[in-house]
């Protein structure tokens, strides 16, 4: 079933998925660390087609999953993206950012790093992952958190990057550093 995360990690994340979609320089930042290629400036989130195919959704980015019952990909029914960005570019090529979020103190279910890669290489798919979603053919999978993260490396492992809260700090005013 769909998990519902709590006020501490949306406070971690909401401020990362509006400055990705208003901040063009925020944006980039996290394509550069993912090592995306190709995408420069000629770019625009795709905010406004996600909330209107997300419509009974309270936000936009968050909690994104493909139900049970339409699922493709086994190992991730009901399984969540804490934030889901896609952008896209002049010559209409889009990329999906993936992005878990690990507060200071949460960790990794079994297998949740995993099914990053497997998100990945499903919802890029043609007629793959969930209607609530824009199609994307290219995707890359982000974990923001905190520089004294305990995570394995096998878990770590499975993102095109790690972005540090210090990081997105220095770039977002206000923005969490430790939340108890």
């Amino acid at each position: 079933m769909k998990a519902m995360y709590g006020r501490i990690e949306h406070r971690y994340c909401e401020p990362v998925a509006e400055a990705l979609a208003s901040d063009r320089t925020f944006a980039q930042f996290f394509m550069e660390r993912a090592n995306i290629k190709g995408w420069g400036e000629a770019f625009r989130c795709l905010k406004d087609e996600q909330e209107n195919l997300r419509k009974s959704a309270r936000f936009w980015w968050k909690n994104v999953f493909c139900p049970e019952s339409r699922c493709q990909c086994p190992n991730l029914r009901g399984r969540e993206v804490d934030i889901l960005a896609v952008f896209e570019r002049l010559d209409g090529v889009r990329l999906g950012m993936h992005i878990e979020c690990k507060h200071p103190k949460d960790i990794f279910s079994e297998g949740q790093a995993e099914r990053y890669r497997e998100r990945l290489s499903c919802w890029t798919k043609s007629e793959r992952g969930p209607p609530t979603i824009p199609a994307h053919e290219e995707a890359v999978a982000i974990l923001i958190c905190d520089r004294a993260n305990n995570r394995s490396a096998s878990d770590l492992a499975q993102f095109d990057a790690i972005i540090f809260f210090d990081e997105i700090a220095a770039r977002i005013a206000e923005y969490p550093m430790a939340e108890v």
